[in-house]
């Protein structure tokens, strides 16, 4: 056989798992997150200054609850990504497996 590389499908579904699992721990955390950090229309004060802040922080708050799900959607597609590469150098193997044993055979 020629030098090529090994593929362990095993442990591509293990880093698979670990990212699913990350995924559904970073979906806890922006929760987490959204319920301490949303403040009272009243945090800032009543100055004509403090409508600006209180803005500024409200886009701030938005932007990272945004990154926090595009976070978690990245880390889902990891994850599918992942398991499908497993499955399909396990169809690969199998089939050159077939391949090595019935080398007449038509395979599909």
């Amino acid at each position: 056989m020629g030098g090529g590389f090994v593929v362990e499908p095993g442990a591509l579904d293990l880093t698979a798992e670990v990212f699913q699992g990350e995924a559904g721990d970073t979906g806890t955390h922006a929760a987490e997150f959204a319920a301490s950090a949303r403040l009272p229309d009243s945090a800032f004060g009543n100055l004509p200054i403090s409508y600006k802040l209180a803005n500024q922080y409200q886009d701030f708050f938005q932007q990272v609850q945004n990154d926090l799900t595009t976070l978690q959607g990245s880390l889902v597609s990891v994850a599918d990504r992942l398991a499908a590469t497993a499955a399909n150098y396990r169809a690969t193997e199998e089939a050159n497996t077939l391949r090595r044993h019935y080398p007449h055979r038509p395979h599909h």
